[in-house]
């Protein structure tokens, strides 16, 4: 009987350690992917996030960094804004319709984007050379 209580404390001082890490809260972003060790460490929190933005050069793409971001909800009051500092841009968003404005050396793309309860939405923005 002493066995069976030591190894159900045991595993119940272990439950911490099995439950998964939470989720990002809602809002939150991570931006980056510059590098082998950026686009790595963007890969590894990909799942958490289900708002997938990247940023292009059309024809060459080649990666852009240094594009704002604001991301605005169906009735235009903004929801995120920030500048990415890197090729890829990740964010948690509620479920619902949002209008995404990225802006990379002064022109403006925007794109409509939909957030689904489950899975993630990706958008590519591409800018063409002056």
């Amino acid at each position: 009987m002493s066995s069976w209580r030591r190894l159900c404390g045991s595993l119940l001082m272990m439950l911490p350690l099995a439950a998964a890490a939470e989720p990002p809260a809602i809002g939150a972003f991570v931006s980056g992917g510059i590098g082998l060790d950026g686009r790595e460490e963007m890969l590894a929190q990909r799942g958490q996030y289900n708002l997938r933005l990247s940023f292009a050069m059309r024809g060459s793409g080649e990666y852009l960094g240094a594009v704002a971001v604001e991301i605005r909800d169906a009735a235009g009051r903004p929801v995120l804004s920030a500048p990415a500092d890197g090729p890829w841009f990740y964010a948690r968003l509620a479920p619902g319709s949002y209008q995404v404005i990225a802006t990379a050396d002064g022109r403006e793309q925007r794109r409509p984007a939909r957030v689904a309860a489950r899975g993630a939405s990706e958008l590519v923005f591409y800018w063409s050379d002056k």
